[in-house]
């Protein structure tokens, strides 16, 4: 199972891949095509991180986490590659 293990407010919350929503938020035109760029995040514990699709079909890299100050990050096992693939 893929989750974020966080501290919230002083207790450990494994929050699984189900209970975060990615949307579209970019595009930019680049030398092999569109970038894309996607808020990946779970309002109820208030984290999120940006994941960067370029080219098309492929996981670039991503931001960091960015989280409320009562909220810390300290596993995070998704592979976000897999969010990704590649179309004929």
């Amino acid at each position: 199972m893929e989750y974020v293990l966080i501290n919230y407010q002083g207790s450990k919350h494994k929050i699984p891949i189900e209970n975060f929503e990615c949307d579209l938020v970019g595009s930019d035109e680049r030398q092999m095509g569109v970038e894309n760029c996607y808020k990946f995040y779970n309002d109820e514990y208030g984290i999120s991180r940006y994941l960067y699709e370029y080219p098309i079909g492929c996981f670039n890299h991503s931001l960091e986490w960015e989280c409320n100050s009562d909220t810390e990050i300290l596993e995070d096992t998704i592979n976000y590659s897999s969010f990704f693939i590649a179309q004929d």
